[in-house]
Formats: structure tokens, sequence, C-alpha cells
């Protein structure tokens, strides 16, 4: 169904729809023609007797949050709300069904009070890599210990341009020389059934995520591995954000050294 949760905004139609219209505002485009263009590109959802409820649920849901809600996108999605929305698709999820039935319940009660004013949009940050593929990242964490990651290519996607690293299994106080991190290996390894460490996908969600007063370029090691062009990172638990990145490196590092 591309739901995690019950929410508005917890499902991928929504978040779709939410980011799309959002995208033609910052275009200068009016309400009008933003929902224009947005309902002219979701034709195949519309007419779909589960995604189209929660096509109209997802756009009045927006529009009410931003301050430029339409009448008749307002009606329509009281209107279908009050015939069931979109709980369908609910029917097998158990006690996610009445969860989802009060969610659309608080909804209809937004919806029937005034929106607030128009909020100013700011145009969504833009990741931008700046290492090359190749550099040797040294990455201090809180305990003022090192680890090491080996940038092994560039994940370009509608956020910008993220780092896909490797991380090797070391730490420790004083950053090894070059010609001995040639001799360490990277992390690898099955953790279970669904997730088997491979290069990691880092994204920032903002500039302020990447902390890079705490990262160093030891040097770069310019020798692709033989593994790098056919692994398939983006088919494993392999993406994180430089927010969570102590956390995460930690939990690997005590994986791979048992420390």
């Amino acid at each position: 169904m591309g739901a995690w949760g019950t929410g508005i905004f917890s499902d991928d139609m929504t978040q779709d729809v939410q980011d799309t219209f959002r995208d033609h505002l910052l275009k200068s485009h009016s309400p009008e023609e933003a929902t224009k263009l947005i309902i002219e590109a979701y034709q195949d959802a519309i007419k779909d007797l589960e995604e189209g409820p929660t096509f109209w649920i997802g756009l009045a849901a927006t529009q009410w949050k931003l301050g430029r809600l339409l009448p008749e996108i307002r009606d329509n999605a009281i209107e279908i709300i009050g015939q069931g929305g979109d709980l369908k698709r609910w029917e097998d999820s158990g006690a996610n069904l009445e969860k989802r039935r009060k969610v659309l319940e608080k909804l209809k009660l937004q919806l029937e009070t005034p929106p607030p004013p128009p909020k100013k949009l700011k145009a969504p940050y833009v990741d931008s890599t700046v290492w090359p593929i190749g550099a040797i990242l040294a990455y201090q964490q809180p305990d003022e210990k090192y680890c090491l990651l080996r940038v092994v290519d560039h994940h370009k996607s509608s956020c910008g341009i993220s780092p896909v690293v490797d991380i090797f299994a070391w730490r420790g106080t004083e950053i090894p020389t070059m010609q001995a991190i040639k001799k360490l290996k990277v992390i690898r390894g099955r953790r279970s059934a669904d997730y088997e460490i491979g290069p990691i996908v880092v994204v920032a969600g903002s500039a302020k995520d990447c902390p890079k007063d705490r990262l160093h370029v030891v040097g770069i090691q310019s020798k692709p591995m033989p593994w790098q062009k056919s692994w398939n990172y983006l088919g494993t638990n392999s993406f994180t954000n430089w927010r969570v990145w102590d956390s995460y490196s930690s939990d690997l590092l005590r994986f791979a050294l048992g420390d």
C-alpha cells in the first residue's frame, strides 16, 4: 500500500503530492495553477478506487497546512472522508483501521476550520558532496577516537549529490598513514536475513547536518575496488543521515570489532 503509518503523510502517495505541490509553488505557480498541474499529473492515481481518495485527502491536507486551501479541494476531501475516505485500503490492517478512521475524522474537522495564513516557502536544501571518489576521510567521534571512511561513489537524487562510503574495520586515536590504510579491510557481513552491510549512502537534510569540522581528508585512494561497479547498495539497508552518523558508525564498528 506504500504506507508506513496511519498519519496523513505517512504514505508514499501523500508525500509525493505534498512535495509536488510545494515544488509548483516554489516555481511561482499560483495555488490554482499548481492544483491544475498536479491533478493532470496524477490522473492514473485519481482514477484508482483505492488511491484516488488518498490523493484528494493528501492534496487538501497539504493545501490547508500551507495556507493555500482551495474551496473545491476542501469540499471534495470532506465529502470523501464523509463517505469513508480511503478506509478500504486499511480493511485488512487490524487495529490500524480504527487509527486511520480517527486520523481522517481529525482532518475533516481541521478542513472545516479556516487555514492558517499562507506560509512563506523556502527552497529545499540541496546536498552537495565535496569529496571525490577515492577520498579517505577520518571522522572524529564524540569520544575523540577516529573512524575511517572511503568515498566509493556519489548518489544523485532530487535532494542533491550525497557520498556513498565504506567504513573501515578500524578505530583509534591516531590517524594511520595512507600506506597503513591500504592494509585495512572495510566492514562487510550479514547482520540479519535482510541486512547485508555494504557501501552506505550518507545524506544531509540541511547544511548543519554534516559535521565537516570533524571530517578530515587523509588522502585519495584512486584504485577502485573490484566490487565497486557491481555492488547494488540501493538494494540494501544502507541509507543514513549525517545527523545520526555517530551512533550509526559506532554500531557498525561494535559489530566489526567486537568492542
